[in-house]
């Protein structure tokens, strides 16, 4: 992974663990560390992906299967088709929240 990806993803680890959001659990995968694993709500699974290109390119977001062919948002492999330009300002918490936030409104 780049230093560079590697810096913004501590740095927001850091974040998420000092001021947790409600409902929404993070894990990192124990085989990637450009993985990171979340839940939302105790019951929808979500893995996010990060590329070298993170933050300037968004993560891969994949949400569980039994959502992906019953809500809008996501295409028929379960990945989030988020209505929204991506910004390098956006963070792990910010994406978790926006799901929950669409899922649950």
């Amino acid at each position: 992974m780049d230093a560079h990806t590697k810096r913004r993803i501590n740095k927001e680890w850091i974040l998420i663990n000092r001021y947790p959001n409600e409902g929404i659990i993070i894990r990192e995968s124990e085989s990637d560390d450009c993985h990171l694993i979340a839940t939302i709500n105790e019951n929808i699974n979500v893995s996010i992906k990060f590329s070298n290109e993170y933050p300037i390119s968004p993560p891969k977001i994949i949400i569980s299967e039994a959502l992906s062919t019953q809500d809008e948002g996501f295409d028929s492999n379960g990945q989030l088709c988020l209505d929204v330009d991506w910004l390098p300002v956006m963070t792990i918490s910010s994406i978790l929240i926006y799901i929950q936030s669409a899922l649950y409104s």
